[in-house]
């Protein structure tokens, strides 16, 4: 395992984000349920708003903070999740939304082992803060797929 920067764990952060987009993307493509559809686009559109999110953030992090280094990183397992499901174009609301959760999960665990093994007090509160924006995009992505199924 080599060291990282904690600007690189937050560059493979923002490119989780931009995989999630176009994952939700093409599944939106071979979804045949308008409600999953819908739920997809709405997935894929805000996962470009937290690689966007995520950009502004790193840019307002010093320097220091950036080039601090994790000599053991933590490691992420949602490229290999993505990477080994394999989706039905009739899935439904309830799958599109267990599948989103697990994806944010393995962001979320990223983000906590990050802040365990901070090797300083500001590296911790960063990824404190990233954690903590992982649990409400986990609560949106909830509620968005309860609003979905009540329409």
């Amino acid at each position: 395992m080599v060291g990282k920067q904690v600007g690189d764990i937050l560059a493979q952060a923002q490119q989780f984000h931009q995989d999630l987009s176009r994952f939700y993307d093409n599944l939106e493509k071979v979804a045949d349920r308008e409600r999953v559809k819908m739920l997809l686009k709405y997935f894929s559109h805000q996962e470009q708003a937290l690689q966007e999110s995520l950009r502004d953030f790193e840019a307002s992090i010093g320097q220091e903070v950036l080039s601090t280094w994790y000599k053991f990183p933590p490691e992420s397992e949602g490229k290999d999740l993505l990477e080994r499901l394999h989706l039905e174009p009739s899935m439904t609301v309830n799958q599109v939304v267990e599948i989103a959760l697990a994806l944010i999960d393995c962001l979320a665990k990223v983000y906590q082992t990050a802040a365990e093994t901070a090797p300083t007090e500001e590296v911790r509160e960063v990824f404190r803060h990233l954690l903590r924006l992982a649990d409400r995009q986990r609560d949106r992505l909830q509620e968005q797929g309860e609003a979905v199924k009540d329409l």
